[in-house]
């Protein structure tokens, strides 16, 4: 496509707790070219998702159900010390582990490497400790 060239200057597509329908999202996450890595963050009791799944259905940022990209990384932050409901957890949560996550996958580099998680085979996802 005429973009693909401007798409190169992204290392990380980061979808943080998106509001998106988790059923299905491979379609599309799996079509993504722009960046070298996908990252899904999740956060099973977030507020703000919990009022747009009364009206959606589940939502991609709120679910460990239907991980299946293999394009993605998922990586739940729901248990994450102060984590709590937050919605905006990089900017909200007071943790060690959700800042160097933040900082460490918005400036490009590998979020697979950070201590402070552990890889769910079952899930697909790499899970706070």
């Amino acid at each position: 496509t005429a973009y693909q060239a401007e798409t190169r200057i992204f290392t990380n597509i980061i979808l943080s707790q998106a509001d998106v329908n988790s059923i299905d999202h491979t379609k599309w996450v799996d079509k993504i070219v722009a960046g070298q890595r996908i990252y899904v963050t999740i956060n099973e009791n977030d507020k703000i998702l919990g009022w747009s799944e009364k009206l959606n259905p589940p939502r991609l940022g709120k679910t460990l159900a239907n991980l299946a990209s293999p394009k993605a990384t998922y990586f739940d932050f729901t248990s994450g010390k102060n984590v709590g409901n937050k919605h905006q957890i990089w900017g909200e949560v007071k943790n060690s582990v959700v800042k160097t996550y933040f900082e460490t996958v918005l400036n490009g580099k590998r979020g697979e490497d950070i201590a402070g998680f552990s890889f769910d085979s079952r899930l697909n996802a790499f899970r706070m400790l």
